[in-house]
């Protein structure tokens, strides 16, 4: 569960629940089954604040704090913007009015922001065994690896080499989740037909959810 702490100054003593809205159709979370729907739809469409620190904001002021799942809120590879707003009424009402600006929040990956997502790819040749190339791929969101299945059960990955300077590529080697171990796209090229002593380049690409994240890469095979 990645989790995501907000929080918001108000008086204190008060009965302070937020509501995420998806910015585009104005759906709202429901927090009894972690999905977004129409308004009347849903069950439980608000979160009470889970502590309230008496006094953090001076006097007759607190500090309400709520730590929010942003994996139940959006867990996909497609950033999802949302706008939280804030109320107070112990027992919420269609019909309160927000006490505090909204707050935009997008989530992509399980995670607030757009943070950067790099593919990785390594490589080598099994020399002392043949010439099969070992390939390995994964996905780093903000520097950690991501658990792609988890996120994408159809989830792919594909490598594409050519030689340095060469327009031909060499091979095109696809991977699909039946590939993973350790949350890492693994398989091996039988036939590479590598030159010794020469640069490759290798483009490496992950998608999750329809969306695709690419890198390049560049290897020396040794004889």
């Amino acid at each position: 569960m990645a989790t995501q702490r907000l929080s918001v100054e108000y008086a204190s003593s008060a009965n302070l629940y937020l509501r995420v809205y998806d910015a585009a159709n104005g759906d709202v979370f429901d927090f009894a089954d972690n999905t977004f729907k129409s308004f009347s739809q849903a069950t439980t469409p608000h979160k009470f604040a889970d502590a309230e620190q008496t006094g953090a904001a001076g006097q007759g002021r607190s500090q309400y704090l709520w730590d929010l799942d942003l994996s139940a809120i959006n867990n996909t590879a497609v950033a999802r913007d949302c706008i939280v707003k804030i109320f107070d009424n112990g027992t919420p009402s269609p019909n309160d009015n927000a006490v505090k600006e909204p707050v935009p929040l997008t989530v992509r990956l399980g995670r607030r922001g757009l943070l950067p997502v790099e593919v990785k790819c390594e490589m080598n040749v099994k020399s002392t065994s043949g010439s099969a190339a070992q390939i390995a791929v994964w996905l780093e969101h903000d520097g950690r690896k991501v658990d792609v299945d988890a996120v994408d059960s159809n989830c792919t990955a594909q490598v594409v080499v050519r030689e340095h300077q060469s327009g031909v590529n060499l091979f095109t080697k696809t991977f699909t989740a039946a590939d993973l171990h350790d949350d890492v796209f693994e398989a091996e090229q039988s036939t590479p037909n590598f030159t010794d002593d020469r640069q490759y380049q290798a483009k490496a690409s992950v998608t999750l959810n329809g969306v695709t994240f690419t890198s390049e890469w560049r290897f020396v095979t040794i004889g």
